[in-house]
C-alpha cells in the first residue's frame, strides 16, 4: 500500500517539477558578449601558440 502511495505522489509531482524547470528564452540583456581585448587575453593565457587574427562582429555573436 505504501509503495502505491509513493508511485501516485511521484506521478502527481512529476509534471509540476517539469513545468517548474522551464524558463523563458534568454534575452539580449541576459547575455554579455566578450570584447576583443577580453578574447585576446583568453587566447594568450589558454593557448599561447595561437595568434589572434581577426574578429567578426554580428548581432548575436562575435567570431574570432
Amino acid at each position: 500500500m505504501k509503495t502505491m502511495v509513493k508511485i501516485v505522489l511521484c506521478l502527481a509531482l512529476l509534471p509540476v517539477l517539469l513545468l517548474a524547470a522551464c524558463e523563458d528564452k534568454p534575452t539580449a540583456a541576459m547575455v554579455k558578449l566578450k570584447t576583443e581585448s577580453e578574447l585576446r587575453q583568453i587566447a594568450e593565457e589558454e593557448c599561447p601558440p595561437c595568434s589572434f587574427v581577426r574578429m567578426e562582429r554580428k548581432l548575436n555573436e562575435n567570431i574570432c
